[in-house]
């Protein structure tokens, strides 16, 4: 039983707090130390993500450290990870760091080995927070927050910070370093200076990554989609309908971070580059991202990954939120929010937001959005319809003999609407007499042309004379439904299909094809119905007919495979392909890779690939 135990420090790295105690132990040998925390001398030293935590605590809880949650969460950098992760692969890394499992599992769990984000060579420190530590706690320490990923300055002190000598990914794989040690020395100090405007970033990139330690929520990454697409939006990167003007987000971004900054990020961006990722991020999310570009992306927007979580279920709403204003003037609810009839379209210029608002009283408008402030809400772009209460009262007012530069003011419109209204009106009145003389006369002209050509149907007679066939459609409807050439339906003579015939012909042509689309030697294509239809080019015979043919439909629900069973035939196809490369290493990102296969998977399907991997392992 272990003796004596060391306190942890605030943001001390597991790590140091263990060197601390081989320090303090006395012990000459590593492995003498790792037999006593873990009871196994052949644990790896990791500084971000260490394993077999469940044996250390086993082994010193009888000094009542800290909760073990509170030792994985806030002294490793596993809260940093898994706050942008799906829930599966948290739960694989956080088992894996428990309880232990193949060496790198973590690592590749989490996506790291595979990144682009290069990680730190040596352990890193700052020099405020050592004289400090050594000032409060007599001596010094590592912190865990000043190994994370592109953490450039000190979080407390704005220093940049120090590399040391020690490698993260040391030759002696099994011995902890300690900050106190006199062999620590400075590898690397800052010699070029950074613009101040990439200074200024990098420490809000410290504290944002700081932050991610410290929050125990994770994001849920469809919502987080969501989120991002909302973001897009009400920042005018994206449209109403969600897509996002690529090259304009590229070029702002750029200018935002500026190329130094991005390049100290490994993030740089191109925007003829199909696979760049500030592409991907904002499109449905198919892998992983670094956190590091989650920081980068959100603090473009000017928020803080705290706040990320105000962002989901917003929807966005260029015009506001229901109901909007009637703007009608001559309506008893003028400017009152009784309008619940909204359609949004895109202007075919622009390509932003145009809302037409319809209200019971007839009146409809539509304007350019979005709406930037509350006057907007009062904009009229264009007026469509004035409805029939705009047109009462108008009626009204030139009954009073008013003038029309009058009625024009009281009504909020151009003179010109007032005057070909009121001509409209005139000439409806006029016209009441005479109208049913002029409906005799349409009606002969009418039946007239259908007289004349007999072969035609009504489509026919109507481009012969289309102004003549809207008049009745307009004024004289049911008569021109009536009056109007019936359109006849020719029925073919079917012919006998002999299905029992034609149940033998498919079933062969199936049987000689399904094998040969289980073959390994290609890369495996998904075996349903449709793909054999496809194979076979009788693709609508098989959508469509499959129950008048018993024998082929009893072999292809026989020979089909289900979603899984074709995820696991691609992981079998990938590692046999990769165990093929005599100088690759069968992983299991690159198996993933290979395979296509996506980040949610069925648990079979996750058991399958993990049980793969370690048979090839195994050969090796």
């Amino acid at each position: 039983m272990i003796g004596h135990f060391p306190t942890i420090y605030p943001d001390e790295a597991l790590y140091s707090w263990l060197a601390r105690y081989h320090e303090q132990s006395g012990n000459v040998s590593p492995k003498r130390t790792m037999n006593e925390l873990f009871a196994n001398t052949s644990m790896v030293a990791v500084l971000d993500l260490p394993t077999n935590i469940s044996d250390l605590y086993q082994a010193i809880r009888h000094f009542n450290p800290p909760e073990i949650n509170s030792l994985l969460r806030k002294h490793t950098h596993y809260n940093y990870y898994a706050h942008f992760q799906i829930k599966g692969r948290n739960d694989n890394a956080l088992n894996y760091m428990m309880n232990g499992g193949n060496p790198g599992a973590i690592h590749l769990s989490f996506g790291i080995v595979a990144s682009p984000i290069k990680q730190w060579k040596y352990i890193r420190f700052c020099l405020s927070c050592k004289k400090e530590d050594l000032a409060k706690y007599g001596e010094p320490y590592w912190h865990i927050s000043h190994q994370l990923p592109k953490v450039y300055y000190c979080h407390i002190h704005s220093e940049r910070l120090l590399s040391s000598n020690i490698e993260v990914r040391n030759y002696s794989k099994h011995r902890y370093f300690s900050m106190s040690n006199n062999s620590i020395k400075i590898q690397e100090f800052n010699s070029s200076p950074l613009l101040s405007e990439s200074k200024d970033k990098l420490e809000i990139i410290a504290k944002e990554s700081l932050k991610l330690i410290n929050l125990n929520s994770k994001v849920d990454i469809s919502q987080l989609q969501k989120s991002y697409r909302y973001l897009l939006q009400i920042n005018g990167y994206a449209s109403y309908a969600g897509k996002v003007d690529q090259r304009k987000l590229a070029k702002q971004f750029n200018s935002y971070y500026g190329e130094e900054l991005l390049s100290l990020m490994d993030s740089n961006v191109d925007i003829n580059n199909n696979s760049c990722w500030l592409k991907a991020i904002t499109r449905k999310h198919r892998k992983a991202f670094h956190p590091i570009r989650h920081i980068l992306f959100v603090n473009f927007f000017g928020l803080s990954v705290e706040k990320l979580s105000t962002m989901n279920n917003k929807i966005y709403t260029p015009f506001g939120k229901r109901p909007y204003y009637c703007l009608n003037p001559t309506a008893n609810h003028y400017k009152q929010r009784v309008v619940t009839d909204l359609e949004i379209t895109a202007c075919t210029d622009t390509r932003n937001p145009v809302g037409t608002f319809k209200c019971d009283c007839g009146f409809i408008y539509s304007r350019r959005g979005p709406d930037k402030d509350d006057s907007d809400k009062y904009n009229i772009g264009r007026i469509k319809q004035f409805g029939h209460v705009w047109e009462f009262e108008l009626e009204k007012l030139l009954k009073t003999g008013t003038s029309y530069y009058s009625i024009a003011k009281q009504m909020k419109c151009d003179v010109s609407t007032v005057k070909k209204y009121a001509l409209a009106s005139k000439l409806n009145k006029d016209k009441s007499i005479p109208l049913q003389t002029l409906k005799i006369e349409k009606e002969k002209q009418w039946l007239w042309l259908i007289d004349q050509n007999k072969v035609l149907n009504i489509t026919g007679i109507r481009k012969l004379n289309p102004s003549l066939y809207m008049w009745h459609y307009r004024n004289n409807r049911e008569w021109l439904k009536v009056n109007s050439p019936i359109t006849v339906r020719r029925t073919l003579a079917k012919s006998r299909v002999d299905w029992k015939e034609r149940d033998q012909k498919i079933l062969f042509k199936i049987k000689n094809i399904v094998p040969t689309l289980y073959k390994l030697e290609k890369k495996p294509v998904f075996v349903n119905k449709s793909r054999i239809g496809k194979e076979i080019g009788e693709l609508s015979l098989i959508e469509k007919s499959l129950e008048k043919m018993p024998l082929t439909k009893k072999y292809i629900e026989t020979m089909v495979e289900t979603r899984e069973m074709f995820q696991i035939r691609r992981i079998k196809w990938a590692c046999s392909a990769l165990a093929k490369e005599d100088s690759v290493i069968i992983q299991e990102w690159k198996v993933r890779r290979l395979a296509s296969l996506k980040e949610n998977m069925s648990e079979v399907v996750e058991k399958a690939l993990q049980s793969e991997i370690e048979k090839y392992q195994k050969k090796s």
